[in-house]
């Protein structure tokens, strides 16, 4: 069953849950609508074999059942951006969703603006294994009592003496009594369902892989210090650990001391719910770069196909000089011809543009002319060409209500020292040209994503360091206020 949890207003971002073994969606109502208070919509789908309509409870599917969960996180994932364009992505996993999440992670990374990881842990590759081996032991579709004893039968010890079968999940007696008494909750998983459980944590177990994981990705670990799933908060660091040993720059960790499982089911869940709403503002702050950039690095990239009627070289309908940069274009002083007939990749220059990627698409399909380099002044803008500029790149990936020019762009900014810039921020030359900055890349050079006319399209460029301060680039950040989908 898919769940919605809806916000007043425009959302500030999205929040996809995936939930954890033996429970569902209808428990996570609570923090939800905490959630929707900050601005957020959050959504989530019971994970098969869970729920009302799971049809048999505790199974997943005869084969791949791990990568099925996996699919229909990802279907609701685009189900949910067709519906809030435009909108950060978070995704917030739960135990056995945790580990989903961070498969998610792995697969599908770049799509995601942060990575939320509740009540995870780490697990040695020979436990993981062991667990699938004996898993496959046992008919596919009955409940494993022994698969069952071995994953939990250690998680109630540490709370001696104890009230129920489930002590392990929160210190809070009514939810634990809730979980209990819920028919949809605490059901045993089949033979096949345990052994896809314990070939997903296998896979995790391949630090290696984190490699695949978007360097720059916000992820928050939160777990409470008493949790066995965590081995009491030592397993949580250790995957945080791992995550940051593979590079990855934005790894956050919160433990609760005293709290066990559910967190969002503890008997401090307002100060978790505070806690995670505050992280998610942070990111938010972090993340709007990395989309800026996300996006300007779609445009270096873009695929589109040109016909002969988007080549042009000559005067416009209103008389004005048009020159496409295709492989036709000959003229020296700027060796930009590059585009041929047929597919093409990168977002075509075009004095004065600044089309996004549906106008190019609808554009060429109209007979619109392919980018435009003209070399004549004053220089004016071809209605008839599609196309972006450099300007142009930024006001589209900045999403501004309109184009601005180079003189305009810094009003709208914050001047930083070069040693502050992050990925999306700007470097300009008022008047002249501007590049995003993308990252640096050492002591002499930074990567920089930008639309030239010298390269007749928007590119991927190395910049030297030195070059850039003697030549008057200024450096500058989007001011809070003006930044219009974070």
């Amino acid at each position: 069953m898919k769940m919605i949890w809806t916000c007043e207003g425009k959302p500030r971002a999205i929040v996809q849950i995936m939930h954890g073994m033996a429970e569902h969606m209808g428990r996570y109502e609570r923090m939800a609508k905490a959630l929707n208070a900050k601005g957020f919509v959050v959504v989530g789908r019971d994970l098969r074999g869970h729920g009302k309509d799971a049809g048999r409870l505790g199974y997943f599917a005869e084969k791949n059942g791990w990568n099925l969960l996996l699919q229909d996180a990802h279907d609701l994932m685009s189900e949910t951006k067709k519906a809030y364009p435009h909108t950060p992505y978070f995704l917030l996993g739960h135990s056995m969703g945790s580990f989903l999440a961070r498969e998610f992670a792995l697969r599908y990374g770049p799509d995601l603006d942060g990575l939320i990881l509740s009540g995870t842990g780490y697990y040695a590759k020979g436990l993981t294994t062991a667990g699938k081996c004996v898993a496959s032991l046992v008919p596919s579709k009955k409940p494993s009592k022994l698969v069952d004893k071995m994953a939990f039968s250690g998680n109630n010890k540490p709370f001696r003496p104890a009230r129920t079968p489930v002590d392990w999940l929160s210190r809070d007696e009514k939810q634990v009594d809730a979980y209990v008494a819920d028919p949809l909750c605490g059901f045993m998983f089949t033979g096949r369902a345990y052994a896809d459980f314990f070939g997903g944590l296998a896979a995790l177990t391949d630090v290696k892989r984190l490699q695949k994981m978007p360097k720059a990705l916000p992820v928050y670990f939160l777990s409470g210090d008493q949790d066995p799933v965590g081995q009491m908060g030592k397993g949580v660091e250790k995957v945080a650990a791992d995550f940051r040993a593979a590079g990855m720059t934005d790894v956050t960790v919160k433990l609760y001391p005293g709290a066990r499982h559910e967190l969002f089911n503890e008997i401090n869940k307002e100060e978790v719910d505070a806690d995670l709403a505050l992280w998610l503002e942070g990111a938010l702050k972090r993340t709007f770069g990395r989309r800026v950039l996300s996006r300007a690095k779609g445009f270096a990239h873009i695929s589109w196909t040109a016909e002969q009627k988007n080549m042009f070289h000559g005067e416009d309908s209103m008389g004005y000089r048009v020159d496409t940069p295709d492989e036709g274009y000959t003229k020296s002083q700027y060796p930009c011809a590059w585009w041929k007939l047929g597919e093409n990749r990168g977002m075509p220059y075009a004095w004065g543009g600044w089309s996004d990627e549906k106008q190019l698409t609808e554009g060429l399909k109209a007979g619109k002319y392919a980018g435009n380099v003209p070399d004549d002044r004053p220089r004016v803008i071809s209605r008839d060409c599609v196309g972006m500029d450099c300007s142009g790149l930024v006001s589209v990936c900045w999403q501004l209500p309109k184009k601005l020019s180079t003189r305009d762009l810094g009003a709208l900014c914050d001047e930083i020292a070069y040693a502050d810039l992050q990925p999306g921020d700007i470097l300009l030359k008022a008047g002249s040209h501007v590049m995003f900055f993308s990252r640096k890349m050492n002591e002499e050079q930074f990567e920089t994503v930008e639309a030239t006319r010298y390269g007749g399209k928007v590119l991927c460029k190395e910049r030297n360091i030195k070059e850039l301060t003697e030549n008057g680039y200024l450096a500058y950040r989007l001011k809070e206020e003006n930044k219009t989908f974070a």
